[in-house]
């Protein structure tokens, strides 16, 4: 089951100058984000805490072949995907296939905080979803 809005990921081209901007807008100090925070390689970002509840990631891609170097590409910067929240990311991913949802991959992905899915933005008229499950403890 689906717990909660957990935040959205924007795709940014220059993430030093997007960072700076969205903290003097946001008002909130960005945590930095390794390629090992991401269940795909070569991307880096910045993560806003809002309220110790929501997050806003900003992330650039350090590689021409990225989802996300393909997306602003083809879209430019903006709303990559939206992140929620669930137990358990397998049965989620089982539920919405059955209702005739298209995912990318057919396994979770398992990275530094917990493991995620994704669901195809055509799927979702245009919008990626991001199954997030953290790490328990």
């Amino acid at each position: 089951m689906i717990k909660r809005f957990f935040g959205v990921n924007v795709a940014v081209k220059d993430l030093d100058s997007a960072t700076k901007r969205f903290t003097e807008v946001l008002g909130v100090k960005p945590t930095p984000m390794a390629n090992a925070d991401f269940a795909f390689p070569n991307l880096i970002g910045s993560q806003f805490t809002l309220g110790n509840k929501v997050v806003i990631r900003l992330i650039a891609s350090q590689a021409p072949d990225t989802s996300i170097a393909r997306f602003i590409d083809t879209r430019g910067e903006g709303l990559f995907l939206i992140t929620v929240e669930t137990n358990d990311v397998e049965k989620e991913m089982q539920s919405l296939i059955k209702k005739g949802v298209r995912l990318i991959g057919s396994e979770p992905i398992q990275h530094t905080s917990g493991k995620v899915g994704f669901v195809h933005p055509k799927s979702l008229h245009g919008v990626q979803l991001e199954l997030f499950q953290p790490k328990s403890g």
